[in-house]
């Protein structure tokens, strides 16, 4: 009877770790009900905030950069992602999505970049202003 002692304890603990990664929660699902206000500098004139409450996330971008072809991206890392906002309007931009289905807090990332076409789907690599929220 001892003799399956160890063995059972080793499948079990096998079985465990096999099975833990399905009982996880995905970080793309809908998984944050705590507001946040969290706020960065991208520049000595230019900021970034971000907040989410009662149910809205809302991301405000205020720069000096007056060209219509900066365009404001939003970056995850793990698993990496990148989402482009739009471009600056008078060195700003206003995003807001009520009841989002994403998780926007994991994504940590924001760059600005200057595009020749505002509507691309890839950041190009010069990245004309940047920050982390924590």
């Amino acid at each position: 009877m001892r003799k399956f002692i160890i063995p059972s304890i080793i499948a079990i603990l096998f079985l465990g770790t096999a099975i833990s990664p399905f009982l996880s929660t995905n970080v793309t699902e809908r998984n944050f009900d705590i507001d946040f206000h969290d706020q960065i500098q991208l520049s000595e004139n230019s900021t970034a905030t971000r907040t989410y409450e009662n149910d809205i996330y809302t991301l405000e971008i205020s720069t000096g950069l007056e060209s219509e072809n900066y365009v404001v991206w939003l970056i995850r890392l793990s698993p990496f992602t990148h989402t482009n906002l739009g471009t600056l309007e008078n060195g700003h931009l206003i995003f807001s999505e009520e009841n989002p289905q994403i998780d926007y807090k994991t994504f940590t990332e924001i760059i600005i970049t200057l595009e020749s076409d505002p509507a691309t789907d890839i950041p190009n690599n010069v990245h004309i202003l940047e920050g982390s929220f924590n």
